[in-house]
């Protein structure tokens, strides 16, 4: 930055055009600049960063806001697979108990004991 581009910043001395500023640059450096050479000021690069921060926020608010409605849809659509699901009873549990001695079996005849 040089002495006068800090005075131009403070809106101090006189605004050039485009033209103008072409023509002074080309004669300071003593050759004619590129075609491709854009000369813009201060402010306008200010003005497009903020636009382009705003707009770099307005689409993260509206990712999220896509990303919340779409996990709601699938969390509704899983709710709706579960209730659609066979419902399970549960039979109530009977009393364990110990299992009946053997029943003796009569003696075959013969096999008498005497």
């Amino acid at each position: 930055m040089t002495k006068d581009d800090d005075g131009m910043a403070r809106g101090g001395g006189e605004r050039l055009g485009t033209a103008e500023v072409r023509r002074v640059l080309t004669g300071q450096l003593g050759y004619a600049l590129p075609a491709d050479l854009v000369i813009t000021t201060r402010a306008e690069i200010e003005a497009r960063e903020f636009t382009a921060y705003g707009r770099g926020w307005r689409d993260r608010v509206e990712h999220e806001r896509r990303r919340v409605e779409h996990e709601r849809r699938r969390a509704e659509e899983a709710r709706a697979a579960r209730d659609r699901q066979a419902k399970v009873l549960a039979f109530p549990r009977q009393k364990q108990t110990s299992p009946p001695a053997p029943a003796r079996c009569p003696a075959p005849p013969g096999d008498e004991p005497s």
